[in-house]
């Protein structure tokens, strides 16, 4: 079995330069061992506080993109090789 490596990166992205803002997106690459992207993966991000969970397909070089996610912890898994990563989305 194929290991993944999940690069995830959580970004806030404010409103506006004068105000803050109270949600951002998880990004990242799915990859395999080799570091091969994984297109068509299925990456389901789950609030750990809430379980609201939010589904989304790589592109062909691997890449995602969750936007308009609220602060919190996420769970990040994705159906190629059911790997998950916890990530903090914080605010500020």
């Amino acid at each position: 079995m194929r290991s993944l490596l999940v690069l995830a990166l959580a970004a806030m992205i404010p409103g506006t330069a004068a105000a803050q803002s109270d949600s951002g997106q998880i990004s990242g690459i799915v990859r395999d061992a080799q570091q091969g992207a994984l297109p068509g993966a299925t990456v389901t991000v789950a609030n750990e506080a809430t379980n609201t969970k939010r589904s989304t397909v790589t592109n062909s070089t691997g890449f995602y993109v969750v936007p308009d996610m609220p602060v919190g912890i996420y769970t990040v898994k994705d159906d190629k090789i059911a790997h998950e990563r916890f990530l903090p989305l914080a605010d500020g």
